[in-house]
């Protein structure tokens, strides 16, 4: 029987192609994402280019009882749940989401309910699912920003920062039971179909700031996703790895100087 993977967030960018990754290394798919148009794209992509099924559902994540529909779902139509991408977050709260002293509190609470609580209850729901067949895997998407103090975004950088402490529970309490749970920190990634890209101002500047040639795209991150997913990982569980072009590693003048001639 076929693996089933649950990937939130999967109607566009690092989600999407997570889960056309994990299809064509023989998953079925059931996507969870608010945006049904791009969730239902994805599952024609998938069921169009490999021998994996697919399927979207509504879910904000942020609703518990809509999280709770999604698994049950995936558990009455593929009988099983081996894998949770937990992908999904509401960026629509960034431009107003500043510092401590000028952040809203319904920014805080509006972030917490999808950006944290959201894998919260995906994992509080899957988990059971994944004992019964032996186990599974689980991978959170944070931040790069979870890892670096900031003059703005305080609400999810805090918020993707308690997601890794959520993964080393996971991976500690339940790795007995054959459950691994990874975080990835992703960086500035761009959407491999050149869309929702962000102003070629803000590409200069983290050009100028990782130490790659080129920023990461969409794949970058689910080739790594999507191993940390796979049995191929299965000795790897609670960690954290950064995903950004070496941009969290870099000493903060570094780029400033001038190299050999």
């Amino acid at each position: 029987m076929k693996k089933t993977a649950i990937v939130t967030g999967g109607a566009t960018g690092i989600g999407r192609a997570t889960a056309e990754w994990l299809a064509r290394d023989g998953m079925n798919i059931v996507i969870g994402d608010i945006n049904m148009a791009g969730a239902e794209d994805t599952v024609k992509s998938i069921v169009d280019t490999t021998d994996s099924d697919a399927l979207a559902i509504r879910t904000d994540v942020g609703e518990p009882q809509e999280v709770k529909r999604l698994i049950d779902t995936a558990v009455d139509r593929f009988e099983r749940i081996d894998v949770l991408i937990n992908c999904a977050a509401d960026l629509s709260q960034l431009p107003t989401d500043m510092d401590v002293v000028g952040t809203d509190l319904a920014v805080f609470d509006r972030t917490y309910q999808v950006n944290f609580r959201g894998a919260v209850v995906g994992c509080k729901y899957a988990i059971p699912e994944m004992v019964k067949t032996g186990g599974g895997s689980i991978v959170n998407v944070s931040s790069a920003t979870s890892l670096q103090g900031d003059k703005e975004r305080v609400a999810y950088s805090s918020l993707k920062a308690a997601t890794n402490q959520l993964t080393r529970s996971i991976a500690v309490r339940f790795g007995k039971d054959n459950i691994r749970c990874n975080t990835v920190c992703p960086g500035l990634i761009l959407n491999n179909d050149a869309t929702l890209h962000p102003p070629e101002v803000m590409k200069a500047e983290f050009l100028e700031a990782v130490a790659t040639p080129e920023l990461g795209i969409s794949s970058n991150a689910a080739e790594l996703i999507g191993f940390l997913a796979s049995d191929r990982a299965q000795y790897i569980t609670g960690e954290l790895i950064s995903i950004d072009g070496g941009f969290t590693k870099r000493v903060p003048y570094y780029f400033s100087l001038k190299g050999p001639e």
